[in-house]
């Protein structure tokens, strides 16, 4: 149950309702005839489905392309609650379950795979997050979750949907992108569907992001 006490912008109320609830939204309207009858907001833990739909950068680079977005890389992050309370106080083990170690006594948090790619001259390179909770558990659980999305580099790749048969590709599906251009590596990545734009009297106009 959720209370509104005052007057909100409803789409910002539900922005930050599904930050809340970590879920993911879609928006549906029933019609009868040529009349609305009904106005959802359908919630899932994760849009989409797992396709087997394969993207290569490189081999059709005239119609993929890549652009470096989103929050700055960060291997670990310190998080702060409100009245810039921490989590120095609570303690992670693998040993019992916990997704990573963090000791006691210790303001940040780290991931040991993307330390050893991307450190900065044997350091890790350290974010601040900030959480509206009191609670130090949660603003570790929090800021393991935010690293998570910040510990490796922000990717968007665009395409010309021609080139996909785009009927079996919806928002929220997960393809794979092949990106053998990428500085040093070859990457193998999934990525996710994020912007549909399909024309139905012009498929060259076709655009798809991940």
């Amino acid at each position: 149950t959720i209370d509104i006490k005052k007057a909100t912008k409803i789409y910002s109320h539900i922005q930050e309702t599904i930050k809340k609830y970590d879920c993911e939204i879609e928006f549906r309207v029933e019609f009868k005839g040529n009349r609305v009858v009904g106005k959802y907001i359908d919630a899932y833990k994760r849009r989409g489905i797992e396709t087997n739909v394969r993207i290569e950068y490189g081999k059709v680079a005239d119609k993929v392309s890549r652009r470096t977005t989103g929050k700055p890389l960060s291997t670990a992050l310190i998080g702060y609650g409100k009245d810039n309370i921490d989590f120095k106080n609570v303690e992670w083990s693998k040993s019992k379950g916990d997704p990573c170690d963090k000791p006691l006594g210790q303001d940040w948090i780290g991931d040991e795979t993307a330390y050893k790619k991307y450190n900065r001259n044997g350091n890790h390179i350290i974010g601040i997050f900030d959480a509206d909770t009191e609670s130090p558990m949660e603003l570790l659980r929090l800021t393991y979750r935010e690293l998570q999305n910040v510990k490796e580099p922000q990717v968007d790749y665009g395409c010309n949907v021609a080139i996909l048969d785009y009927s079996k590709i919806r928002l929220g599906d997960t393809v794979y992108v092949i990106d053998n251009e990428f500085g040093s590596d070859v990457l193998h990545l999934s990525a996710r569907v994020n912007e549909l734009e399909i024309s139905f009297t012009d498929e060259t106009k076709n655009k798809i992001e991940f």
